[in-house]
C-alpha cells in the first residue's frame, strides 16, 4: 500500500511531565478510506530525512493542531520538520496536503501574512457561493494568498481552501477527517493529488 507521510503536534501537558506526539486517530482513518496508509513522523529533521531517502512516500500530510511561532506558542521542532518537508517536497515534486494548520504553515511559507480571525472556533459556516457547509477549527487565517497558488474557496475574509499552480499541492482551512461520514469531494482531492507518487528530483 502506499505510504503518505504525517505531520504530528507536541503535547506537553502531560502530568507526568513528558512531552509526547500525536496524531488523532481519525486520520489514520481517513486516509486509509482515500486508499493510502498513513505514517507518523516523529519532531526529528534528522530521522525524517532518514526516512524520506529510505520510504519514498508517496505523499505528504500536514495536519493541524496548535499555531506557528511566528504568531503565538509555537513548536520548533515541529517546524523545523514542516520546512524540512516543504523543502523536500519540492526538489522532488512530491504530492502535499496541508489541513488547518498545514495550510498556515504553506501560506506563511508563502510571504502571506496570517491574522486573527473571529468566529472560527468549533463551528460550522458555509464556503461562499458554494452550497458545501464545513467545519472550522482555527484562530489564524489569511485573505489571500501568495505567489505560486490559486484561492478555491473562502469565507467572508478568510481563504478556505487553494491549490499550487504548479506542484502538486493543495490545502484546506477545514478537517475532512473529523467529519462523521467522509465528504466524497474530500476522499477525490486526496486522491488525485497523491495519486502522482514519488517521482525523480528535478
Amino acid at each position: 500500500m502506499k505510504i503518505i507521510f504525517a505531520t504530528q503536534r507536541l503535547l506537553r501537558n502531560d502530568p507526568y511531565g513528558e512531552v509526547r506526539e500525536g496524531l488523532d486517530v481519525s486520520w489514520r482513518k481517513f486516509v486509509l478510506q482515500c486508499g493510502y496508509a498513513l505514517m507518523p513522523l516523529p519532531n526529528d529533521p534528522r530521522i525524517v530525512s532518514n526516512l524520506f531517502h529510505n520510504v519514498q512516500p508517496n505523499g505528504i500530510l500536514l495536519t493541524g493542531g496548535g499555531d506557528l511561532s511566528a504568531y503565538g506558542a509555537g513548536d520548533p521542532e515541529r517546524e523545523s520538520v514542516e520546512q524540512m518537508l516543504l523543502d523536500l517536497a519540492a526538489r522532488f515534486k512530491i504530492p502535499l496536503i496541508g489541513v488547518c494548520r498545514g495550510m498556515q504553515v504553506l501560506q506563511h511559507a508563502s510571504g502571506v501574512r496570517l491574522h486573527e480571525v473571529s468566529g472560527h472556533v468549533a463551528v460550522r459556516h458555509q464556503l461562499d457561493g458554494q452550497e458545501r457547509i464545513v467545519n472550522s477549527f482555527h484562530r489564524y487565517g489569511a485573505n489571500h494568498v501568495g505567489p505560486g497558488w490559486i484561492e478555491t474557496s473562502r469565507h467572508g475574509a478568510c481563504v478556505e481552501s487553494m491549490i499550487h499552480e504548479t506542484l502538486p499541492w493543495a490545502a484546506m482551512m477545514w478537517h475532512p477527517e473529523r467529519e462523521s461520514s467522509y465528504r466524497l469531494d474530500d476522499v477525490e482531492l486526496f486522491r488525485g493529488i497523491f495519486s502522482s507518487g514519488f517521482p525523480q528530483p528535478i
